[in-house]
């Protein structure tokens, strides 16, 4: 039996509204109205279903569905990162790597004068690396500006 609002049996009403989900997935299988409201009878029990009913709560849950969608749309921003944001990020990647196996390899050997060696030698060669791509990248510019003329000189 179905009970709603304390109603029982066939005469309880239906809220379709609960299956709109169900609904959009049958439809989603190239089922008619009329096909899934014979669907929604066998499951309710022979319960009395229209198709209309059942188009109306496809509409209904078109409209939620796509106003969900631009919900989600309008706060999504695609923002391309600057250079120095994705340096930034890179270096934070692998501080919390180093950070990570430095824990670990602490709660291993305990020998934190070695450590301590490991993490400055680290950090020297993430500097040096910035400091090449700083100079790779100003290369890069430069080269880019500069456009060839009578005087260059081409190998």
């Amino acid at each position: 039996m179905i009970e709603v609002n304390g109603v029982v049996g066939k005469e309880a009403p239906i809220n379709l509204s609960e299956y709109s989900t169900v609904i959009a997935a049958l439809r989603g299988k190239n089922l008619s109205f009329s096909e899934i409201a014979e669907w929604l009878d066998q499951r309710l029990g022979g319960r009395t279903v229209n198709r209309g009913a059942v188009y109306r709560t496809y509409l209904g849950w078109q409209g939620t569905e796509r106003q969900r969608q631009e919900e989600s749309d309008s706060n999504f921003t695609t923002k391309r990162m600057s250079d120095d944001e994705a340096l930034e990020a890179m270096i934070s990647q692998s501080s919390m790597r180093v950070f990570t196996l430095a824990k670990e390899y602490l709660a291993k050997f305990g020998n934190e004068g070695f450590l301590a060696e490991i993490l400055e030698r680290a950090h020297a060669a993430a500097v040096e690396e910035i400091n090449n791509d700083a100079v790779t990248r100003e290369a890069n510019e430069v080269a880019k500006s500069k456009k060839p003329g009578r005087h260059d000189v081409r190998s």
